[in-house]
């Protein structure tokens, strides 16, 4: 299977194998096949206001003529060495960022010669999906720049939950504790989907893995009536 930008809206999720020494030790230790999420965004922008990002409610009051789409990825990135600028503010930088996602996948490193990716497709609910998209855009516009989590603390205490069975953790109410002031990729696009109303607040978003976003554990919190199929590996 191959990736078509043109066929990605936005919630679809997309998987990286990285090369670095820090991703390999994220795959082996989270025994997980990847190393790095992010989330497809089809943005709207103000022509009258670059890199200002409009919700559909906003969009809807104005003539086509004033604002401009773009096919983009929200992510949490610790590459301090990113040649693309982000869209909202125009700047190179490490943390959470909105960027074009044609000119940021190439420079994502990717742990095999074939180039591939692991792809998540949100089903969409079309009666609400605005409602989801409006709340999507106004937390990105609130946490954008927000840094890259650093704290290797932080890193075990996700690493734990996820090593143990986490109904068990529900159960007992045992999970790591939430903090917004930075974020790791899966936190990032956890807190996006709670935030968005997609996945229920029974688990933080610091308790999910990159694998956890991969498999069941987002599957078995997704609020009612909503659905990601199955994780197919695509080819760039």
């Amino acid at each position: 299977m191959n990736l078509n930008l043109n066929s990605l809206n936005t919630f679809d999720l997309l998987f990286f194998r990285g090369e670095t020494f820090t991703s390999r030790v994220l795959e082996i230790a989270c025994e997980s096949n990847w190393s790095h999420v992010g989330m497809v965004v089809k943005c709207y922008f103000d022509h009258n206001n670059d890199g200002k990002l409009l919700t559909i409610s906003e969009k809807k009051k104005r003539s086509k003529k004033t604002y401009y789409s773009k096919v983009c990825i929200l992510e949490s990135s610790n590459n301090a060495h990113s040649k693309v600028k982000t869209e909202i503010d125009h700047k190179k930088r490490k943390g959470v960022q909105i960027t074009c996602l044609r000119k940021r996948l190439p420079e994502i490193n990717y742990g095999d010669e074939k180039r591939v990716i692991g792809f998540r497709k949100f089903k969409t609910n079309h009666s609400f999906f605005n409602v989801h998209y409006d709340l999507l855009i106004n937390f990105i516009n609130e946490y954008n720049g927000a840094k890259y989590e650093t704290n290797f603390l932080s890193f075990i205490d996700v690493w734990l939950f996820n090593m143990c069975c986490y109904k068990f953790c529900l159960k007992y109410a045992l999970q790591p504790e939430k903090g917004l002031d930075s974020f790791f990729c899966s936190e990032l696009i956890s807190e996006a989907l709670i935030e968005s109303n997609i996945l229920n607040n029974d688990f933080n978003s610091d308790a999910y893995s990159v694998q956890s976003l991969a498999e069941k554990m987002l599957d078995d919190n997704l609020n009612s009536s909503l659905q990601y199929k199955k994780l197919n590996e695509i080819f760039l």
